[in-house]
């Protein structure tokens, strides 16, 4: 057998303090759990507050926003951090838009927030760029150190020497003769 609960209320004492987290507006018979990109830090609340631009928060009930994490950047509101765009990258937490995000530094390619080095053998010149396309090779039989910026970053293997002058952009390996 179910007994059912007379709930009804009396007096201004049968009434709760809303807990942090939640939101009680007048009359409220239950609490309501703040909805992911907003908080409720303190009791007796009677609306949740917006997480501030540069702050996140992904759950409910929450009580304070998270901090905006490195590679992107969070509107006021974010129930999730949103992504530098390819081509970009963020390297400060708490960004408030894509504006924060600075655009690719030569000798890297970015995707996703990230700056990702051009490999060893490889070079680019070419700021913001999207994908690994950007980064070419080094001529034949010359290498280059990671994020090489340059052509002229690239070196001659071993057995090898550059034939163009030091002032020329490109590099043109040729082999050593005999006795050299």
């Amino acid at each position: 057998t179910m007994t059912l609960l007379n709930l009804s209320m009396t007096s201004k004492n049968d009434c709760v303090e809303c807990p942090p987290g939640h939101a009680c507006a007048t009359g409220t018979a239950e609490p309501a759990p703040c909805a992911p990109g907003s908080y409720a830090p303190n009791s007796s609340m009677a609306a949740c507050l917006r997480c501030k631009a540069g702050r996140w928060q992904d759950e409910s009930g929450a009580t304070e926003c998270k901090q905006c994490r490195v590679r992107s950047w969070c509107a006021e509101g974010a129930s999730a951090p949103t992504p530098c765009d390819d081509g970009t990258v963020g390297r400060l937490t708490n960004l408030t838009s894509k504006d924060g995000c600075e655009p690719c530094s030569q000798g890297f390619w970015c995707s996703a927030g990230k700056a990702i080095a051009c490999g060893s053998g490889t070079w680019s010149n070419t700021a913001a760029a999207s994908d690994m396309g950007a980064c070419r090779s080094c001529p034949d039989h010359a290498t280059s150190l990671p994020s090489s910026s340059s052509e002229r970053n690239c070196s001659c293997d071993a057995g090898y020497y550059d034939e163009l002058p030091a002032a020329a952009s490109t590099v043109s390996c040729a082999l050593c003769t005999a006795g050299a």
